[in-house]
């Protein structure tokens, strides 16, 4: 008299094709992961030049120019500082530039260099295009 044996386990192609659909989720999450992670620290690049802006007219507010003003060190800029470097351009008594530059993994980002004027100007990518700075700001 034979027994029925139960099987336990899983075959070698049962777990060739689980493999197969992980390697197809990776394939298409991580990019996308990526790709937020980049947007992420973006925004906070705004965010910090937005604050650095803040700075400058109390400054201006205090002085009646923005000749002579530095940007002390702030959080946003420690935060993203493995992303971004900050500064200031075109300075002069009634107008400024601040820029935010990406470095390192940041770098390859579309937008490129973000700055923000005196006057509320945004501008991305070398430019102040309308689509590309609603794009990246």
């Amino acid at each position: 008299m034979k027994k029925n044996r139960l099987q336990h386990g899983m075959t070698l192609i049962e777990i060739m094709v689980v493999v197969a659909i992980v390697g197809i989720i990776a394939a298409i999450a991580y990019p996308a992961y990526q790709s937020q992670i980049e947007r992420s620290y973006r925004t906070s690049a705004t965010g910090c030049l937005f604050e650095m802006s803040h700075v400058m007219e109390r400054y201006y507010t205090s002085e009646m120019s923005y000749v002579g003003a530095t940007l002390p060190t702030m959080q946003c800029q420690n935060d993203t500082a493995q992303r971004y470097s900050y500064s200031i351009t075109n300075q002069a008594a009634r107008t400024y530039t601040l820029t935010a530059v990406p470095q390192g993994v940041q770098a390859t980002d579309d937008c490129g260099t973000l700055t923000l004027t005196q006057a509320g100007q945004k501008g991305a990518a070398g430019g102040t295009d309308p689509a590309i700075v609603q794009k990246c700001w």
